[in-house]
């Protein structure tokens, strides 16, 4: 199935100039209707009509060429909200928003995002510390490495 997941990132990469890009590739389902689950993002956002467009797309490949006498099911989806981020590309997309960083020391760290580098991700955050007696707020700015990040979630507020 690599081959099939490595023509699946080819088709997808052809909607670079929309600045799609792939996330994940989950096949599953059972041998007589395998299920493929196509997670896209874009930079600014992916919508329902470039998921329905790359979903053609890729119906067409599979009709023809890999499941010409199967039946199967594709699902060309977004992330979700609510999903950690899972690439470093999602990243773009979410500056000034606040995150929740589990980092690979354990600790969590709530921040706002606001830089997207090669290495990593510039965040800010309120620091509190007690000089003579008061609680003294600071903004931190900090670079968190890619590989010091474990996990990274968009905070959703309404």
């Amino acid at each position: 199935m690599s081959l099939l997941v490595d023509k699946i990132e080819k088709i997808v990469a052809g909607y670079e100039s929309e600045k799609i890009f792939l996330i994940e590739v989950v096949i599953g389902g059972t041998p007589l209707v395998p299920k493929i689950t196509v997670i896209v993002d874009s930079e600014s956002g992916i919508t329902i009509e470039q998921c329905t467009e790359v979903s053609r797309k890729l119906n067409k490949y599979l009709g023809e060429k890999v499941y010409t006498e199967t039946n199967y099911t594709l699902e060309v989806t977004s992330p979700g909200a609510d999903k950690p981020i899972r690439i470093n590309r999602q990243y773009i997309k979410n500056i000034g928003r606040k995150f929740k960083f589990t980092l690979a020391t354990g600790k969590d760290l709530e921040a706002t995002l606001k830089a997207v580098g090669e290495d990593g991700v510039t965040v800010s955050f309120e620091n509190i510390e007690k000089v003579d007696n008061k609680k003294v707020k600071t903004t931190v700015e900090e670079k968190l490495n890619y590989s010091e990040i474990k996990k990274a979630n968009v905070i959703i507020t309404i």
